[in-house]
């Protein structure tokens, strides 16, 4: 064999090993998500960069042991303090998973936190992005600290008719499974105690929108998340918790 014949060889055997690992890199992996991610922060809203540059900003001062609770409006919304006293709210109003999956990795204090409790994915629905959820939900489980507990709240059963329901239905699906598969994960499904017995939406528990929550759709999720909170492992969480009801 000539030298060239040789070097066309090892060239066509680079390039094979090459696509190989690629491929590998792209199925096995959350590389997809991250990239989107990556390159997403350039048409995501001004508003939310902001948000989460104010969020950076505050971040070091974030007591150890805390309990950090990442989302959107509805947990924005959420008096956390009636939760916990050591909480800190890193909701964002109209945040989606895409710009939730650039701020988790500037958040340092979640590698400090005794618990993390996230509730996001209804904007990726109500923002027409839903296509790539599931892959986005595993970029998020991936870039959050696996040695601190999490708290996952489902997709709230807003009302954005039939269709939109079975969609969130799968996606809360997807979060159940990624969550049994997470060290240290807790499921919370609020349709227990969000919807009625026919499956459809209690509207008592929302505001004129269907999408955010009244005062008493947050009374019974804050007791939820109390109730759930309890339940986990003092051991790794540890969390200091308010029993009394909100008034």
């Amino acid at each position: 064999m000539s030298a060239l014949g040789g070097l066309r060889s090892l060239a066509i055997i680079y390039g094979f090993v090459l696509h190989a690992l690629l491929l590998v890199l792209i199925v096995k992996t959350d590389f997809i998500p991250r990239l989107e991610a990556k390159f997403a922060i350039i048409n995501s809203n001004p508003k939310i960069q902001r948000t989460i540059q104010h969020h950076v900003w505050m971040d070091d001062l974030v007591p150890d042991r805390a309990i950090i609770f990442l989302g959107d409006s509805i947990t924005q919304g959420l008096t956390t303090a009636t939760i916990a006293p050591s909480a800190v709210n890193y909701g964002i109003n109209s945040q989606n998973t895409v710009e939730l999956l650039q701020a988790i990795p500037l958040y340092k204090s979640l590698s400090r936190a005794s618990l993390i409790v996230m509730t996001i994915g209804i904007n990726d629905f109500g923002q027409g992005i839903n296509a790539g959820l599931n892959d986005r939900y595993k970029g998020i489980v991936a870039a959050l600290p696996s040695d601190v507990p999490l708290l996952w709240n489902a997709v709230m059963p807003v009302d954005m008719g039939s269709d939109a329901l079975a969609k969130i239905k799968d996606a809360n699906m997807t979060i159940k499974e990624l969550c049994e598969h997470r060290q240290n994960c807790t499921y919370l499904d609020n349709w227990e105690f969000m919807t009625d017995g026919n499956g459809q939406v209690k509207s008592d528990l929302f505001l004129d929108d269907k999408v955010h929550l009244d005062r008493e759709g947050y009374r019974v999720w804050i007791h939820a998340l109390r109730q759930a909170i309890k339940g986990i492992s003092r051991s790794k969480a540890e969390p200091h918790i308010s029993h009394d009801a909100p008034h």
